[in-house]
This record gives C-alpha cells, structure tokens and sequence, in this order.
C-alpha cells in the first residue's frame, strides 16, 4: 500500500512538472480528449487554465466542456444555451460543432446534425464540413469521417435546399469538395477505399495528385493490388511514378510485395520509364533513395529486379558495391546512363575496374536524350561541346589514390572534375598539385574555398594543410572550429606555429563545452570579435558552463564586447545564479531589465531576487503574463506582493488583452492598480491608448479569454469593470455573437447585465 501511494505521488509530481509547459498542456489537451479524467486523478496539480470540476458549473461554457470531454454537462445545458438566445434567433453552432469533431464526441455531432436539420440550419453543417473534412482525412479519423461523410449524403439527397448552387453577391457561397483534396490527404488505404467509395460526394477529379508517402510505406500485400489498379486508369489518381518511387523506397526489404508489385500486369514494362522520368524531374526523395541502394538491401534489391530499373539504379548500385558484373550485364544489354556520378562514386569506394569499366563501355546520355547523343565514333566539334560527360566530384577512396591513377584517368576525354575530389582523405601535395594542373588549370588561390569546408580535415596529410594554410592570405573563418570539430589538434598545431590567429566570434560554430575549451587553449584566437557577436553570451546560452565562463573572463575579461548585457540576459533565462554572480562580480553595471523579465518568466525565484537587489532603475515587464502562462503564478504573486511599487506600464497597453486572456486576476488588478495610481495627463493618456486598441481588438480578446477558460472570464469581465466601461461605449453586438458562438452562458449574463 505505501508503494502504491510513493508511485501516486510520483506520478502526480511528474504532471505537475511536465504540465507546468503551455505548450505541453496545449498539446495534451489537443491529443487527449477525455483530459479531465487525467487531471481528476492527478488532484491537488495547480495548473492555469486547467479547470476543476466546480468551476465548469461557475463558467458554464459549452465549448470548455466538450474540450474536457462533459458531454453530460454539455446535454444538461444546451437547452438553457439555446433558449438564452433573444426571441426569433436561431443559435450558429459551427463553433461547437468544429469543437465536438475535432473532439471526436460523436453524441454531440450527432445532436448537433439533428438540431441543425430540424432548424433549417443545413448552411452552418456545410459551411463547417468544408472546413474540416480535410483534416479529418489527413488525421486518418475513419469513424468520425464516417459520420461526417453520411451528413454529407443527407445534404446531397435533399435537393431541395440545394445549397451548392446558394450565391452570395453573384458567387458561389460553397464550392464544392474536391475529391483531389481527399486524396491527396489520404494516409492510409483503408482511408482511401472510404474516400474512392464515397467519390460522388466530391467535386470529380481531372489530375494525378501525389500519394502520401504515410499512404505508400503503409501498404501491405494484400492492399497492394488494388493500389496500382488506381494507377493504371485513363486518369489515376495518383501520380504513377512518384508512387513507383515510393513502393521501392518503403518496402525495398519486403520481398513478396516487390515480386507483386512489378509482376502486376498493369505496370509491367512500364517501371523503367516512370522511374527514370521521377528520378530528373519531380522526385524530392532523391537522395534518400540514392542511399538506400548503397545498402546490401539496395544490392540485393537492384540485382533482383533489374530488368525493371533504369540502367542508373543499376550502375550506381554495382559502383557502390563494386559489382562488376552487374555493370556487365547492364552493358551487354544496351543500357544506357544518364547519371554523371558514377564513375566517380566508384572510385569513392575505392572500386577501379567498376570505374574503368563504365567509362570504357557504359554509353552515357543525356536525361532528355533518347540514345542520339551515344558516341558513335564520327562525332564533330559541335557534338563534343554538347556531349555529356561523366563527372568525378567526390572523394578518391585512399586506398586506390596514386600518381598513376590520376595519369590514367586524364587520357580520357569524357571527364569533367569538381572541387569534391580536392576533399580526398589520401590527398597529399604531390597529388594535389597533380590534380590542380592536369585537373583544373588553375592557380592554387583560386581554389582557398576549400580551406573553409569542413570536408578539408578529411585530409590526413599534414603536410598538405600546412602548405595550404601558408599560401593562404584569407581570413580563416571557421578553419579552426573546423579542426576542433573534426578533433584534428595537429591542424590546430599547425594554425598556431603559423601565427595566423581569428577573432573570438569563432565560439559560434562549436556546439559542445568541451570544444569551445579546446578553442581557448588552442592558442589560435585574437583578442577580437566581429560588432554582432558577444562570445561570452554565446558559452552562457549554449554551455551553462561556469568553469568555461570563469576561463574565458581570465583571457579575454579586458575585451570590450557589443551587446554586454547579454551574459546576464543569458544566465537569467537558465537561471544559473552562480554565473549571474560572477559577472555582477567583474562588470557591476551588467544587471538589466530583460534579464529579471526572463528570470521571471522561466520562474527562477532566486536569480529574480538577486537581479532585483542588484537592478534598480524601473521595471518595464510587458512579457510577465508568459511567467503565468509557463505556470510560475508563485513568481507573479511574489512581484506583485513584494515588489508591485516598482512596475511600471510602457508597451503594456499593447499587451493588456495577453494579461486577461492568461488569467490571473491579481496580476490584471495590480496593473489597473498602476494605471489609477498615476497623475491625470498619464491617466488620460493610457485610457486613451487603450480605449482605441480597445475598439478594434476587444471582440478578439473576448473570443481569446472564454477560449481560455473560466479565470480568463473572471479577468476580462474585470479590464471591462474597471477600465473599459467607465471610459468607453462598448459596442455589444460583436461581444454577444463571440458568447453565443461558445456557448458562454457565464459570459452572456454578464452582457446582459450590463
């Protein structure tokens, strides 16, 4: 019993943890339907905006209680929400009803439906179908669209409503469904056969649309049939050689299904055409592919089915692998290539015959060529301009690079080379100065770009980098976060024997504590940094690293900085109290405002206390209501208790309707507070301000507070109380439509009231 009740307790500790984020609970409440059976559970959570089970008895709102999963609540008031509306007008529910779908509560769409029927209210069930049957498909919420879907032939069937053809201003008021946006939004084939059986419902379809990839990886054998019949009609619905692409890509280890799949009649002796069309022109997973045919899968795959592929899966394949006689057989049946990359992707791992034999005997066109640009052995000046070549972009594999390969490859005149080959890890400076005469024709400082990849520490010859840093007059930019990252400290040797020295700015490209320690000791860097970067800022934000701090301040403590705040704005947000002190320590001005904001936001109680002593010009907290919003209420009341004499109001009249929409009373009435306290010229001034934003954004700001729950109610029925109805005339219809829209009965009193 005591273990059960320590696991209670911490379960009920982890959600007050995990809960404490707005973004958690929004996404838990977008997930979880029946929330307030978690939250019952876990009793005694202080949660904002999460709703104890009296206060949707006090609020009475019927959306909250369908977000929370009250369909009892919801039946017992809808009645009291429909007779609350004034004699001779009918309620909209699309609202509702949006929130009852999208809440899967199938008891109140179905009352919903029925009530709109029996009102004459088919307009607001279309005008929200449209809107979400979408995602519906997309979500793969099959018994939801089901319903959905059998409104939807109710709607058809009742031909005399005839609301398709309803015009507003000479315009269609509903455009019809198209059945493209159902598929193209398919995930699964189960969706897509509730789609295709229910197609008369939507606008017809005149294109291919590209099949989901969730829709194709999902497949199975016995649904696979049945998919590429959908393929081969006068107009399918789905483009073929995408589709072909993603089939080999998801299942190329499903053996039965690739057997099925090319064997099919419909697709037979079609594959090689659609996927060498994808391949050029419209296929996105390119690389991906590419990849997988580097895997003994892709080899077993390539090998298989190889009277089916495009001869470039079947070269790029046995040149990865080095498969020579997969390349012969590609040869003696005529296949011609069209990607460049072969050759050189062989010689990348380290394969000379597969290269040698594809450059001597592999016939290589153009992607748009039929085979008229082969060579044929009586080709002119003009034709060699416009032949293709194969191009060597890519690593030598270090076991094959020498002096005598290079002399091989450049007696053939069907080889154009990029900058990838200058990357070779067994480059060395006899063999780059090789490449960069025969190869290029050029002088070495035209190529110092390479010096800056990330790619040049894979040269292993120190040597080499040496000569290329010493012919270098470049700035350095990122050669040395280069080598720290590559962890190649004979680099850093190297840069330091040199002299050649970079500015501090260097610390934003390393990404780990440990390297930028690397970078202080490696004597490579100058007392300097570019007018944007604060490097010290940069080691708080990333490495929350004291001991880094302390060695950094030792070394460059002198170095005057831009943005010299920022530490401080950084050490509040982690709340690292011990960094915050030593910079206090060393730069007794660096306290600012922005700082105890973030401290106060993120809810570290005692970095906020500390800047606080240390901080004493004016307070200017216009982002606070995200203290609220992230769950620290314990920091807000401690402010407004201890320290509310200190707030101030800038840029918090753009900001009032945040501050009511998160719900904290006392934090609202301690601003309001502030704005009464002041002289009458600032008075006048700030109700002003807020009684022209006021006009334009309150409608916003009510929808915005009853969607947060009851508090956010209370909150704003106060701002109007104290602020708004005293100075302004508030106009009601807008307010009274955003009520009835939610169902907000608590809010629909008060209207009245007023």
């Amino acid at each position: 019993m005591q273990q059960q009740h320590n696991d209670t307790m911490k379960i009920d500790q982890l959600l007050k943890t995990v809960l404490q984020s707005r973004v958690i609970r929004l996404n838990v409440m977008h997930h979880v339907h029946q929330i307030h059976v978690v939250l019952m559970r876990a009793a005694g959570v202080p949660l904002t905006h999460i709703m104890s089970g009296e206060q949707f008895e006090k609020e009475r709102c019927l959306s909250t209680m369908l977000r929370y999963g009250r369909t009892d609540l919801f039946m017992k008031y809808f009645d009291v929400f429909v007779q609350a509306h004034p004699h001779g007008n009918t309620p909209y529910l699309g609202h509702l009803l949006k929130v009852a779908i999208n809440t899967n509560n199938f008891n109140v769409v179905r009352h919903l439906f029925k009530f709109n029927r029996d009102n004459n209210l088919i307009r607001d069930t279309l005008l929200v179908i449209c809107k979400q049957i979408k995602d519906l498909v997309t979500l793969d919420r099959h018994d939801i669209l089901h319903l959905i879907l059998s409104e939807l032939e109710f709607i058809n069937n009742n031909r005399q409503l005839d609301v398709w053809s309803r015009k507003v201003d000479n315009v269609n008021e509903f455009e019809p469904i198209s059945v493209v946006r159902m598929y193209s939004g398919c995930r699964s084939f189960k969706m897509l056969q509730t789609i295709r059986s229910q197609c008369h419902l939507f606008k017809p379809q005149n294109e291919p649309v590209q099949a989901r990839d969730q829709l194709v990886g999902a497949l199975t054998c016995d649904e696979l049939p049945d998919f590429l019949e959908l393929l081969g009609g006068p107009v399918p619905i789905f483009s073929v050689d995408i589709a072909f692409y993603n089939i080999m890509m998801d299942h190329m280890n499903n053996i039965p299904l690739l057997d099925c799949f090319f064997s099919h009649e419909t697709i037979v002796g079609r594959t090689s055409k659609y996927l060498k069309d994808a391949f050029y022109y419209s296929f996105d997973r390119k690389t991906e592919f590419l990849n997988s045919l580097m895997t003994p899968d892709g080899l077993f795959f390539a090998k298989r089915y190889r009277q089916h592929l495009p001869g470039d899966f079947i070269y790029l394949t046995a040149a990865s692998h080095g498969d020579v006689e997969l390349t012969q057989w590609a040869i003696e049946h005529q296949i011609p290539a069209t990607y460049q990359n072969h050759v050189g992707l062989a010689l990348q791992h380290g394969f000379v015959d597969v290269a040698f034999v594809i450059l001597d005997k592999c016939p290589l066109v153009s992607p748009k060529g039929d085979g008229d640009d082969v060579d044929d052995g009586e080709s002119t000046a003009a034709d060699d301009k416009k032949r293709p070549l194969w191009l060597i972009d890519h690593t030598i594999d270090e076991s094959i690079l020498s002096i005598e390969l290079l002399r091989r490859l450049t007696s053939y005149d069907n080889i154009q080379y990029g900058h990838g080959i200058l990357f070779s890890p067994g480059l060395t400076l006899d063999t780059f100065e090789f490449i960069k005469t025969k190869f290029f024709d050029s002088q070495l400082d035209e190529y110092q770009h390479v010096l800056r990849e990330p790619k040049v520490m894979l040269i292993k010859d120190i040597r080499l980098i040496r000569v290329l840093l010493e012919r270098n007059k470049q700035k350095l930019d990122q050669v040395v976060a280069n080598a720290i990252i590559s962890n190649r400290h004979d680099v850093l040797a190297v840069l330091a024997e040199t002299g050649r020295r970079v500015g501090l700015q260097e610390m934003v490209y390393l990404g780990t504590a440990e390297q930028a320690r690397v970078l202080l000791d490696s004597g490579c860097l100058a007392p300097t940094t570019n007018h944007h970067t604060n490097p010290l800022t940069v080691i708080i934000q990333r490495f929350n690293d004291i001991s880094l701090v302390r060695d950094f301040y030792n070394m460059f403590g002198n170095v005057q900085f831009p943005s010299s705040e920022g530490p401080m704005i950084e050490a509040a947000q982690h709340g690292n109290l011990e960094i915050a002190r030593f910079l206090q320590e060393h730069q007794p001005d660096i306290c600012h405002r922005t700082a105890l904001e973030r401290a106060a936001i993120n809810g570290h109680m005692e970095m906020f206390k500390f800047i606080v002593e240390n901080y004493k010009a004016e307070w200017i907290m216009s982002d606070l209501y995200k203290a609220v919003e992230n769950g620290h209420t314990d920091m807000v009341d401690y402010i407004i208790q201890s320290h509310v004499h200190r707030l101030s109001l800038p840029h918090i009249r753009s900001q009032l309707f945040k501050y009511i929409a998160c719900g904290h009373l006392p934090m609202l009435e301690a601003y309001v507070g502030i704005i009464n306290r002041m002289d009458k010229e600032d008075k006048r001034q700030v109700i002003y301000s807020l009684t022209v934003h006021a006009k334009s954004h309150l409608p916003g700001c009510c929808a915005s507070a009853m969607d947060r729950g009851y508090k956010a109610a209370v909150c704003l029925q106060y701002f109007m109380d104290h602020l708004l109805l005293p100075n302004m005339d508030v106009t009601m219809a807008r307010l009274f439509e955003e009520a009835y829209e939610r169902g907000h009965l608590l809010m629909v009193e008060y209207l009245r009231s007023i």
